[in-house]
């Protein structure tokens, strides 16, 4: 009986330690809200296929294969991401002080604003650093002209490019290229040129229909040429 009396003593004890240990804080800032194709999710655990639903948190990498999409909304509707295919994308810093987000590769389009006043919301890429104030921008990658650039869509965004230390804020409606340690800006007047209706409301970067992000792109082969043209000429010129 007395055994008894002191393995119900113990259980006891174990119960009431386990009742009182500080609740750990979940690590997830995010979730999957769509996913179609392959799309890996890789963390310290290991490398898991995606599917909707799936939580994201630090530290973690999410990558889409061809013609594959994912799109994250994070916690406190603080940013939706539409990851666009071929991309590798990281949440590298997601706290009530600091936001990071790390583009490698890829197109990705986002929609985001700062958690409070005091803290700082930042997307990296691979030629650039974009600081959110309340934002909506594309990033995009032409490969064979080797460009990277970033539509500003709504809202401004502290923009800095790492390999030539230009800096600018740049409003709706202007997008910034860069090509070979060169930056220019094209403006709602380019598109015009070219025959785009550019209008900030109008803007359609989606690779997806029915995005919770916006509509799917739109633009004809003719009106991408003529960007590209008078892109180019812009570089040639600097």
């Amino acid at each position: 009986m007395k055994h008894i009396y002191t393995s119900i003593q113990i259980i006891l004890a174990l119960f009431i330690i386990t009742c009182n240990k500080p609740k750990e804080e979940s690590s997830s800032k995010g979730n999957l809200i769509f996913v179609i194709g392959k799309v890996d999710i890789t963390n310290k655990s290991g490398t898991l296929a995606a599917k909707k639903d799936s939580p994201v948190g630090e530290g973690d990498t999410i990558k889409t294969g061809e013609k594959s999409v994912a799109i994250i909304q994070f916690e406190n509707n603080a940013a939706s991401v539409e990851i666009q295919e071929n991309a590798e994308f990281s949440i590298s810093k997601f706290n009530a002080k600091e936001q990071e987000l790390v583009s490698t590769r890829g197109n990705f389009w986002i929609n985001a604003k700062k958690l409070n006043k005091e803290s700082n919301f930042n997307i990296v890429m691979p030629t650039a650093v974009a600081g959110i104030r309340g934002t909506s921008f594309y990033a995009f990658e032409l490969k064979e002209e080797g460009i990277h650039g970033i539509c500003h869509c709504q809202g401004a965004v502290d923009f800095q490019d790492k390999a030539t230390n230009y800096k600018g804020s740049h409003d709706t409606d202007y997008a910034v290229l860069t090509k070979d340690g060169k930056t220019i800006t094209m403006t709602p007047e380019d598109y015009k040129a070219a025959g785009v209706n550019f209008e900030s409301k109008e803007h359609k970067h989606s690779s997806i229909d029915n995005s919770p992000l916006g509509k799917k792109g739109g633009m004809t082969d003719e009106q991408i040429m003529k960007l590209k043209q008078i892109a180019m000429k812009k570089f040639s010129e600097i």
